[in-house]
């Protein structure tokens, strides 16, 4: 599959299952892309993915079996337009189709909104969605 990569003002559009901005889950990481791609040291040991850092921490990619798997967007996520970032949780919710469920709290105060069927998991710190990682939705069941 050849994708074609252009510039937007904004580009970090995701669309639910597929891909967000340049990244498309499934496939390699793209060659030539407008931000410098750093690979960081393993998250935890025996890690069996690989991590990126994107640009100056605009968004983390992760790749599992050579294929992007999850990104972790922290600066913009838009859905069809709309910033999703810096949302309350209420608002981010009406946003979505299908909305999301608190899951646990950490000890820092940051809590785990996931939704399976999208794919995403909403990132809450101090009332607001600070950050979300998203997935394709059925990625794993593809590649076991």
């Amino acid at each position: 599959m050849r994708v074609h990569y252009q510039m937007e003002e904004n580009p970090w559009t995701w669309v639910p299952g597929k891909s967000v901005s340049f990244f498309h889950f499934g496939l390699p990481m793209p060659p030539n892309l407008p931000w410098e791609i750093v690979r960081l040291p393993p998250d935890v040991e025996d890690a069996d993915w690989l991590t990126f850092r994107v640009g100056n921490e605009l968004a983390r990619v992760y790749l599992e079996h050579g294929v992007i798997s999850d990104i972790e967007c922290s600066v913009s996520l838009l859905l069809e337009g709309d910033e999703l970032l810096g949302r309350t949780i209420e608002d981010f919710n009406r946003r979505l189709p299908v909305t999301t469920t608190l899951k646990e709290t950490y000890l820092d105060g940051t809590e785990v909104w996931p939704c399976d069927a999208l794919g995403l998991t909403a990132w809450v710190k101090n009332g607001r969605v600070e950050s979300a990682t998203v997935a394709g939705v059925f990625l794993s069941m593809l590649i076991g």
